[in-house]
């Protein structure tokens, strides 16, 4: 089964072409009092390229914010980068070589039948889906 969710992942994958958004994102502290302190909010024209390499097949996602990569545009000194590839193919090479996959068996989504494929961090294994990038650490 696990192959087959990768096949039809794969399918659906490179119908995507790119992809257009805006982001809005909010940052709020909570103070010692449990309330909000100093919210802080920032839109961004939000895209996403596909890309195919030649040699070894395996899709890149790029990903542009208001044209450019840096952090210093976010509301505060901690950006996200890297989160589009947290839906798109985790069954790929890249993705898949540090994750553990587990069939749960068959379930319900959006009211039709589907697999449900448990997927976890191997221990030790470096991460491929998340960045954390601050302003000091580029």
């Amino acid at each position: 089964m696990i192959e087959q969710a990768s096949l039809a992942t794969k399918r659906q994958f490179e119908n995507f072409e790119r992809f257009v958004a805006t982001e809005h994102i909010e940052h709020e502290e909570i103070g010692p009092n449990g309330e909000s302190e100093h919210p802080r909010t920032r839109d961004f024209n939000y895209m996403v390229f596909v890309e195919q390499d030649k040699k070894d097949k395996q899709l890149y996602l790029d990903e542009k914010r208001d044209g450019g990569t840096g952090v210093d545009s976010f509301p505060t000194s901690l950006a996200t980068v890297g989160l589009i590839g947290l839906g798109v193919d985790i069954f790929q090479t890249g993705f898949a070589k540090a994750l553990d996959f587990r069939c749960e068996g068959l379930g319900q989504w959006r009211g039709k039948a589907a697999w449900v494929i448990h997927f976890s961090q191997k221990p030790g294994a470096r991460s491929y889906l998340r960045l954390w990038q601050t302003k000091s650490a580029q």
